[in-house]
């Protein structure tokens, strides 16, 4: 009996199961993003600074101490001005730490920044 039938059928499952795979980056953060119901869709930068409920920081996925946010800032905003940061902050986190975050980003020069949420489904 000749198993080349089923070697080629294994063969393209594999094929199959390697061309729609889809490979996202995971946020070594668990963030449980605040819901919106008027969130809308904005298009992802190439700056999402993550802030977990602890007060950890992970800028473009590396983590940074507390400390040198600003200047990591500064220099981002350096190679192109023309970019906003993310900032996915824990719905936990405390009122006054996100401000200082803002605080941050506004004093690195960035006129803008987005706050992301989850959208609420309305019914």
């Amino acid at each position: 009996m000749s198993i080349t039938p089923l070697v080629d059928v294994v063969f393209l499952l594999l094929l199959f199961f390697a061309l729609t795979l889809h490979f996202s980056p995971e946020e070594a953060i668990s963030v449980d993003l605040p819901t919106s119901s008027s969130a809308e869709k904005q298009p992802e930068t190439e700056i999402i600074l993550t802030v977990s409920p602890e007060g950890a920081f992970r800028l473009n996925g590396e983590e940074i101490p507390s400390e040198s946010l600003e200047t990591e800032l500064i220099s981002l905003r350096m190679a192109d001005d023309k970019r906003t940061v993310q900032v996915r902050a824990d719905q936990q986190l405390e009122v006054g730490r996100l401000v200082a975050i803002i605080d941050a980003i506004r004093n690195a020069g960035f006129q803008h920044f987005d706050l992301m949420t989850q959208q609420t489904i309305n019914k």
